[in-house]
């Protein structure tokens, strides 16, 4: 998978399922329920939008982690490309539409 930064497009697709070990070490088929979609999470540098970056990647999803803070945001999408999922950081505020256009 990719890892990417604002304006960068990723290359690959989702895989469509997963394979888990069960607590007898026996492998289960896990289906991904957000394959092939792209889920923006703004405040996805921090707290609440971190976890549910982290719980949409798991699930299959492209996350764009759109934050003011720029570092945070970078942070949570390099550690979701870490553990194997897509994912790109996007600096934005979207308390200013105007600013928020421009950023695009």
């Amino acid at each position: 998978m990719q890892c990417t930064t604002r304006g960068a497009s990723p290359s690959r697709r989702l895989e469509t399922s997963a394979v888990l070990l069960d607590s007898d070490h026996q492998t289960n088929s896990v289906t991904m329920r957000l394959a092939g979609k792209v889920a923006v999470i703004t405040g996805g540098g921090s707290g609440i939008g971190a976890a549910i970056c982290r719980a949409f990647a798991r699930e299959g999803a492209l996350v764009v982690v759109a934050d003011i803070n720029a570092d945070g945001a970078q942070q949570v999408a390099a550690a979701i490309c870490a553990g194997g999922a897509t994912a790109m950081s996007v600096h934005v505020d979207v308390t200013d539409a105007g600013r928020a256009q421009q950023d695009r």
